[in-house]
């Protein structure tokens, strides 16, 4: 087993673009009204959870772009996949924390 320490750098700075950076955006506030309540129940969870949110951008990474975490070999593809996306969405957890808890002790 190998560990390729990209794809939770990745997925944390994309999950920082779709929730914090996209809702600040004119032009997306206006297109996020128009949501169907299902899709607007599920965005308001994923944005206040980066582990779940996090879940899905490993999903959605690893699916463009082919980058791992867990490099798990003789294993179930479903398996693999979920538990690298679960991995990933766990230190994107711990990763946003951080930057969280060290932008409050820079003051910004």
């Amino acid at each position: 087993m190998e560990i390729g320490v990209t794809a939770p750098f990745v997925t944390a700075a994309v999950w920082i673009l779709l929730f914090r950076k996209f809702p600040s955006w004119v032009s997306f506030f206006r297109l996020s009204g128009k949501l169907p309540t299902p899709l607007n129940k599920l965005w308001s969870g994923w944005t206040d959870c980066p582990y779940c949110g996090g879940f899905w951008v490993a999903l959605l990474v690893r699916y463009l772009t082919g980058l791992r975490f867990l490099r798990l070999n003789g294993i179930s593809p479903i398996v693999d996949w979920s538990l690298d996306a679960l991995t990933v969405g766990f230190v994107t957890l711990l990763l946003i924390r951080t930057s969280d808890a060290l932008a409050v002790a820079a003051g910004g």
